[in-house]
Protein backbone atom coordinates (compact mmCIF):
# COMPACT_ATOMS: atom_id res chain seq x y z
CA UNK A 1 0.00 0.00 0.00
CA UNK A 2 1.53 3.61 -0.95
CA UNK A 3 1.87 5.97 1.57
CA UNK A 4 -0.02 9.36 1.25
CA UNK A 5 1.56 12.59 0.30
CA UNK A 6 0.78 15.63 1.88
CA UNK A 7 -1.62 16.87 -1.01
CA UNK A 8 -3.89 13.53 -0.79
CA UNK A 9 -3.53 13.92 2.33
CA UNK A 10 -5.38 17.64 2.59
CA UNK A 11 -7.63 16.05 -0.40
CA UNK A 12 -8.68 13.23 2.11
CA UNK A 13 -10.14 15.77 4.90
CA UNK A 14 -11.13 18.60 1.95
CA UNK A 15 -13.90 15.33 1.02
CA UNK A 16 -14.71 14.21 4.90
CA UNK A 17 -16.16 17.64 5.59
CA UNK A 18 -18.46 17.69 2.90
CA UNK A 19 -20.36 15.32 5.47
CA UNK A 20 -22.54 17.04 8.24
CA UNK A 21 -21.05 14.01 10.69
CA UNK A 22 -18.05 15.35 10.17
CA UNK A 23 -18.49 18.25 12.21
CA UNK A 24 -19.52 16.77 15.33
CA UNK A 25 -16.58 14.02 15.04
CA UNK A 26 -14.08 17.74 14.61
CA UNK A 27 -15.48 19.29 17.57
CA UNK A 28 -15.09 16.08 19.26
CA UNK A 29 -11.76 15.70 18.43
CA UNK A 30 -10.77 19.23 19.00
CA UNK A 31 -12.03 19.11 22.47
CA UNK A 32 -10.65 15.74 23.22
CA UNK A 33 -6.90 17.04 21.80
CA UNK A 34 -7.71 20.44 24.32
CA UNK A 35 -7.94 18.19 27.07
CA UNK A 36 -4.55 16.59 26.50
CA UNK A 37 -2.80 19.85 25.90
CA UNK A 38 -2.53 19.79 22.31
CA UNK A 39 -2.50 23.80 21.37
CA UNK A 40 -0.26 23.38 18.41
CA UNK A 41 -1.55 20.49 16.40
CA UNK A 42 -5.30 22.14 17.05
CA UNK A 43 -4.65 25.11 15.61
CA UNK A 44 -3.30 22.88 12.53
CA UNK A 45 -6.14 20.55 12.25
CA UNK A 46 -8.38 24.44 12.41
CA UNK A 47 -6.14 25.77 9.88
CA UNK A 48 -6.43 22.89 7.66
CA UNK A 49 -10.59 22.54 7.84
CA UNK A 50 -10.51 26.28 7.49
CA UNK A 51 -8.56 26.19 4.35
CA UNK A 52 -10.29 23.07 3.36
CA UNK A 53 -13.89 25.25 3.79
CA UNK A 54 -13.40 28.58 1.93
CA UNK A 55 -15.81 31.27 2.70
CA UNK A 56 -16.55 33.28 -0.20
CA UNK A 57 -18.05 31.85 -3.40
CA UNK A 58 -14.87 32.95 -5.92
CA UNK A 59 -12.29 30.89 -2.90
CA UNK A 60 -14.91 28.24 -3.49
CA UNK A 61 -15.49 27.85 -6.98
CA UNK A 62 -11.80 27.60 -7.20
CA UNK A 63 -11.17 24.79 -4.58
CA UNK A 64 -14.05 23.11 -6.36
CA UNK A 65 -11.94 23.51 -9.71
CA UNK A 66 -8.73 22.62 -8.68
CA UNK A 67 -10.11 19.59 -6.87
CA UNK A 68 -12.26 18.24 -10.28
CA UNK A 69 -8.46 19.06 -12.00
CA UNK A 70 -6.37 16.95 -9.17
CA UNK A 71 -9.63 14.33 -9.95
CA UNK A 72 -9.19 14.23 -13.33
CA UNK A 73 -4.67 13.47 -12.67
CA UNK A 74 -5.60 11.20 -9.93
CA UNK A 75 -8.64 9.15 -10.46
CA UNK A 76 -7.30 5.60 -8.20
CA UNK A 77 -7.43 8.52 -5.12
CA UNK A 78 -11.36 9.71 -5.32
CA UNK A 79 -12.40 6.66 -7.24
CA UNK A 80 -13.33 4.99 -3.85
CA UNK A 81 -12.78 7.73 -0.86
CA UNK A 82 -15.37 9.87 -3.20
CA UNK A 83 -17.97 7.38 -2.71
CA UNK A 84 -17.65 5.97 0.68
CA UNK A 85 -18.48 9.09 3.22
CA UNK A 86 -18.07 6.30 6.35
CA UNK A 87 -14.40 5.67 4.94
CA UNK A 88 -13.14 9.21 4.61
CA UNK A 89 -14.53 9.80 8.03
CA UNK A 90 -12.96 7.23 9.56
CA UNK A 91 -9.66 8.57 7.84
CA UNK A 92 -10.42 11.86 9.46
CA UNK A 93 -10.98 10.35 12.67
CA UNK A 94 -7.59 8.73 12.55
CA UNK A 95 -5.94 11.77 11.15
CA UNK A 96 -7.09 14.00 14.05
CA UNK A 97 -6.90 10.91 16.44
CA UNK A 98 -2.87 10.67 15.51
CA UNK A 99 -2.19 14.06 15.51
CA UNK A 100 -3.72 14.10 19.43
CA UNK A 101 -0.93 11.55 20.43
CA UNK A 102 1.62 14.64 19.85
CA UNK A 103 0.00 16.47 22.88
CA UNK A 104 1.90 17.34 25.99
CA UNK A 105 1.61 14.39 28.10
CA UNK A 106 -0.33 15.41 31.58
CA UNK A 107 1.69 16.10 34.35
CA UNK A 108 2.08 15.19 38.30
CA UNK A 109 1.07 18.53 40.24
CA UNK A 110 2.96 17.32 43.21
CA UNK A 111 6.00 19.08 43.98
CA UNK A 112 5.59 21.20 40.92
CA UNK A 113 7.19 24.16 41.25
CA UNK A 114 8.68 26.86 38.09
CA UNK A 115 9.40 30.57 36.83
CA UNK A 116 8.51 31.74 33.83
CA UNK A 117 6.45 34.94 32.58
CA UNK A 118 2.94 35.10 32.69
CA UNK A 119 0.23 36.88 30.81
CA UNK A 120 -3.49 37.50 31.46
CA UNK A 121 -6.66 37.09 29.16
CA UNK A 122 -10.18 38.81 30.31
CA UNK A 123 -13.20 40.29 28.26
CA UNK A 124 -12.49 39.20 25.17
CA UNK A 125 -12.70 35.63 26.28
CA UNK A 126 -14.91 35.75 28.58
CA UNK A 127 -18.25 33.48 28.53
CA UNK A 128 -16.17 31.23 25.93
CA UNK A 129 -15.65 27.31 26.33
CA UNK A 130 -12.66 26.52 28.42
CA UNK A 131 -11.21 23.53 27.45
CA UNK A 132 -12.22 22.04 30.56
CA UNK A 133 -15.43 22.28 29.53
CA UNK A 134 -16.50 25.18 31.90
CA UNK A 135 -17.25 28.94 30.72
CA UNK A 136 -14.17 31.39 31.26
CA UNK A 137 -14.77 33.70 33.77
CA UNK A 138 -12.72 36.98 33.65
CA UNK A 139 -13.70 37.43 37.65
CA UNK A 140 -12.73 33.97 38.64
CA UNK A 141 -9.06 33.28 40.10
CA UNK A 142 -8.77 30.29 37.41
CA UNK A 143 -5.83 29.90 34.92
CA UNK A 144 -4.71 28.36 31.67
CA UNK A 145 -1.57 25.66 31.92
CA UNK A 146 -0.46 23.41 29.51
CA UNK A 147 0.95 20.47 31.41
CA UNK A 148 -1.26 20.74 34.87
CA UNK A 149 -4.49 18.28 35.82
CA UNK A 150 -7.53 20.56 35.64
CA UNK A 151 -8.84 21.30 39.28
CA UNK A 152 -4.87 21.91 40.23
CA UNK A 153 -4.79 24.94 42.43
CA UNK A 154 -1.20 26.66 42.06
CA UNK A 155 0.01 29.56 44.19
CA UNK A 156 1.17 32.20 41.24
CA UNK A 157 4.08 34.36 42.95
CA UNK A 158 4.74 38.29 40.66
CA UNK A 159 8.52 38.27 41.10
CA UNK A 160 8.26 42.01 40.58
CA UNK A 161 6.42 42.78 43.87
CA UNK A 162 6.22 40.06 45.25
CA UNK A 163 2.51 39.68 45.37
CA UNK A 164 0.45 36.38 45.35
CA UNK A 165 -2.72 34.80 44.07
CA UNK A 166 -3.65 31.23 44.18
CA UNK A 167 -5.55 30.22 40.93
CA UNK A 168 -7.18 27.30 39.60
CA UNK A 169 -6.28 25.33 36.42
CA UNK A 170 -9.03 24.98 33.92
CA UNK A 171 -8.08 25.71 30.52
CA UNK A 172 -4.75 24.86 28.14
CA UNK A 173 -2.50 27.54 27.10
CA UNK A 174 -0.67 29.78 27.17
CA UNK A 175 -0.49 29.77 23.00
CA UNK A 176 2.22 31.80 23.18
CA UNK A 177 5.64 30.36 23.26
CA UNK A 178 8.09 31.22 25.68
CA UNK A 179 4.98 32.00 28.77
CA UNK A 180 4.37 29.33 31.40
CA UNK A 181 1.08 30.38 32.13
CA UNK A 182 -2.67 32.64 31.27
CA UNK A 183 -4.39 33.93 34.44
CA UNK A 184 -8.03 35.31 34.77
CA UNK A 185 -8.44 39.36 34.84
CA UNK A 186 -9.14 38.98 38.57
CA UNK A 187 -5.72 37.40 39.19
CA UNK A 188 -4.00 39.21 36.95
CA UNK A 189 -5.14 42.40 38.65
CA UNK A 190 -4.49 40.85 42.24
CA UNK A 191 -1.09 40.31 41.43
CA UNK A 192 -0.92 44.05 40.12
CA UNK A 193 -0.04 43.01 36.49
CA UNK A 194 -2.53 44.61 34.37
CA UNK A 195 -0.70 47.27 33.04
CA UNK A 196 2.14 45.91 32.24
CA UNK A 197 -0.13 42.52 30.97
CA UNK A 198 2.89 40.11 31.36
CA UNK A 199 5.28 39.38 34.62
CA UNK A 200 7.71 37.22 35.87
CA UNK A 201 6.22 34.87 38.44
CA UNK A 202 6.95 32.11 40.21
CA UNK A 203 4.19 29.06 40.06
CA UNK A 204 3.77 26.75 42.63
CA UNK A 205 1.36 24.07 43.20
CA UNK A 206 -0.57 23.12 45.94
CA UNK A 207 -0.86 19.89 47.71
Amino acid sequence: MSKLTPTEIFIHIAIAVKDPAFWALHDLCITLALRVGMQFWTLCVRCCVRAATPSCDAERHEMHASMEDWHERQPHLLRHSGTQPMRRLIFACSLLTLLAGCANHIIDPHGYDETGTAAYYGARHHGNRTASGEPFNQNALTAAHRQLPFGTRVKVTNLDNDRSVVVRINDRGPHTRGRLIDVSREAAEQLGMLRSGTAPVRVQALD
